[in-house]
């Protein structure tokens, strides 16, 4: 839609005026601007931007990949066997949680939310995250293996959880 300013009210059809935006998953809004003018910026993502994570020898040598380019915040298991990630969903920009089995080589998503941060519990059975698909932040809970979500607590301040002991 275009946007008449002084009534604040939108004109037309909705149309896109660019793709590949890149996206920050901690403020969830794309870096984009438009002045009184009407001319907007953003910034495109770009795939030389994205780290991908690797395992390495003791040696320095990489063994294999994990995961896609732009997985972030790992958080590894207790056991050592499973590594938790947020990626970010190609197609509509949102955050998810991710956990790949390293043994396997397999990945599966923690449930549908839009959720960040994923943290093991001590025992490797659960996963805490900041979910934050409503209108307010929740700190949550869910079984490693998938399974139902546990809203913990609910606050606008709410941030990632970085911890859990």
């Amino acid at each position: 839609h275009r946007l008449r300013a002084e009534s604040r009210r939108e004109l037309g059809e909705p149309e896109v005026l660019a793709t590949g935006l890149d996206y920050d998953g901690q403020y969830e809004v794309p870096p984009v601007s438009a002045s009184e003018t009407g001319r907007l910026s953003y910034r495109a993502a770009s795939a030389a931007e994205l780290r991908q994570i690797v395992r390495i020898d003791r040696g320095g040598n990489r063994l294999a990949t994990i995961g896609e380019p732009g997985d972030v915040n790992l958080d590894l298991s207790p056991d050592g066997g499973r590594l938790a990630v947020t990626r970010l969903d190609p197609e509509k920009r949102r955050p998810g949680i991710w956990v790949h089995e390293l043994a396997r080589g397999v990945a599966s998503r923690l449930g549908p939310d839009v959720a960040d941060g994923p943290v093991w519990s001590p025992d490797g059975s659960r996963i805490a995250y900041a979910s934050t698909g409503g209108p307010v932040p929740s700190l949550c809970v869910r079984p490693a293996s998938g399974g139902a979500e546990t809203v913990l607590w609910t606050d606008v301040s709410l941030g990632e959880p970085v911890d859990w002991s």
